[in-house]
C-alpha cells in the first residue's frame, strides 16, 4: 500500500508539473511571440480625410502622415526597402499647380517647382537608386511623361501629345515605365517607347510588372475609335506587347489598375462602371478569372500585392479606405483613399 500511494503521489506531481508547464508555454506564446517567427508588415498608401486632406500611409493599421493638412495632398505609391519607406504623390489642390513629391521616411522632396501642374504616380527602389514616374504640364496644354532618377528628371515624351507615366519597375539594368502617349497605351524600356495599342482608340497602361524575361502590363482600351464619344472601355493585361487577357467585354467602362505576377499566376485588380448610374464594381482577376470585391455601389480597387500565397488588395468604398486580404475586406480608416499596398516579411 505504501508503495502504491507513493507511486500515485509521484504520478500526480508529474501531471501537475506538466499541466503547469503547458499553461506557462501557452501564456508565453500569447504574450511574447517567438522572435524567430517571420513577421508581416502591410503598408497602405493614400490619403486620410480627418478635417483636412493628408497624404500618408498605414502600417499595420497605424497611420503616418506625410503632410500636415494645410494643403490638399495625396500619395499614390509606396516602396519599402530595409528600414526606409518611400512614397510618391503630390501636394496642392486641383485649382493650383500641384507639385510632384517624393517622401523618404517622412522627409519631403519636391520633384517639380510648382510653376506647372505635376504629379508623381509611382516609386520603385533598386539598390541606392530611387525611380519615380509621373508627369508635368508643358505649358501648352499637354502633359509630358517623366521619369525621375534620384531626383533628376528625364522626359519620356516630347509634349506634342498628352502623355503620362503611370508605373515604373526595375529589373536588373532595365527600367520599364508604362503609361499613355496620345491615345496609345505605351511602355518605355530604358527610355525607348513601344506602343501596346495603335492609337486609334483611347487607351492607357496603368501598371507594369516584370517576372523573369516577361513584362506584364495592366490597363484598358476603348471599344470604339477616338472621337465617337463612346465611354465603353475594355480592361486588359498585356504580356510582352501582346494582349494576354481581355478582362471585360466592353459593355461598361472598365480598367485594370494594377498587375502582380507570382509564380505562374497573374493577378490584376480594377473596376467596371455602369455609365448610366455611375456605380462601380471592384474586380479581382486571377489568370483572367474575375471575382467581385465590391462592398457597396461605389467600390474601386487600385493595387494588388502577393506574399507567401496571401493576396492583398488596396482600394476604397466611397470615402472609406479598405484592405482586402484573400478577398476579405477590412476598413482601415473612417475617411480617405487607399491607393497602393506593399507587404514586407521579416
Amino acid at each position: 500500500m505504501k508503495t502504491t500511494n507513493k507511486t500515485t503521489r509521484i504520478l500526480l506531481c508529474i501531471i501537475v508539473i506538466c499541466i503547469a508547464a503547458f499553461m506557462s508555454c501557452s501564456k508565453n506564446d500569447d504574450n511574447n511571440p517567438d522572435p524567430t517567427k517571420e513577421q508581416t508588415d502591410v503598408y497602405i498608401v493614400g490619403r486620410l480625410n480627418d478635417g483636412s486632406s493628408k497624404a500618408g500611409y498605414w502600417k499595420n493599421d497605424v497611420f503616418t502622415p506625410l503632410t500636415d493638412g494645410s494643403k490638399f495632398a495625396e500619395a499614390f505609391s509606396i516602396y519599402v526597402l530595409g528600414n526606409d519607406v518611400y512614397a510618391a504623390g503630390y501636394v496642392g489642390s486641383i485649382s493650383e499647380n500641384r507639385i510632384a513629391k517624393l517622401w523618404k521616411n517622412g522627409t519631403e522632396t519636391s520633384l517639380t517647382d510648382g510653376t506647372r501642374f505635376a504629379q508623381a504616380l509611382a516609386v520603385f527602389v533598386s539598390g541606392t537608386d530611387v525611380y519615380v514616374a509621373g508627369y508635368e504640364d508643358n505649358g501648352s496644354g499637354n502633359h509630358v511623361a517623366k521619369l525621375w532618377k534620384n531626383g533628376v528628371a528625364t522626359n519620356l515624351s516630347d509634349g506634342s501629345t498628352a502623355a503620362i507615366a503611370a508605373s515604373v519597375f526595375v529589373s536588373g539594368n532595365d527600367v520599364y515605365v508604362c503609361g499613355r502617349n496620345g491615345y496609345a497605351a505605351v511602355v518605355w524600356k530604358n527610355g525607348t517607347e513601344t506602343k501596346l495599342t495603335d492609337g486609334t482608340k483611347r487607351a492607357s497602361a496603368s501598371s507594369v510588372f516584370v517576372s523573369g524575361n516577361d513584362v506584364y502590363i495592366a490597363g484598358g482600351e476603348a471599344v470604339t475609335s477616338s472621337g465617337t464619344g463612346s465611354n465603353m472601355n475594355k480592361a486588359k493585361v498585356w504580356k510582352n506587347k501582346d494582349v494576354l487577357y481581355t478582362l471585360t467585354d466592353g459593355g461598361k467602362t472598365a480598367n485594370a489598375n494594377s498587375v502582380y505576377v507570382s509564380g505562374s499566376d497573374v493577378y490584376a485588380v480594377g473596376y467596371e462602371m455602369d455609365n448610366a448610374t455611375g456605380e462601380t464594381v471592384a474586380t479581382f482577376w486571377q489568370n483572367g478569372i474575375a471575382s467581385n470585391l465590391s462592398i457597396g455601389e461605389y467600390t474601386s480597387v487600385n493595387s494588388v500585392c502577393v506574399s507567401d500565397g496571401d493576396v492583398y488588395v488596396a482600394g476604397s468604398d466611397e470615402a472609406f479606405p479598405y484592405l482586402w486580404k484573400n478577398g476579405t475586406p477590412q476598413k482601415i480608416a473612417d475617411k480617405g483613399e487607399a491607393n497602393g499596398v506593399f507587404v514586407v516579411k521579416h
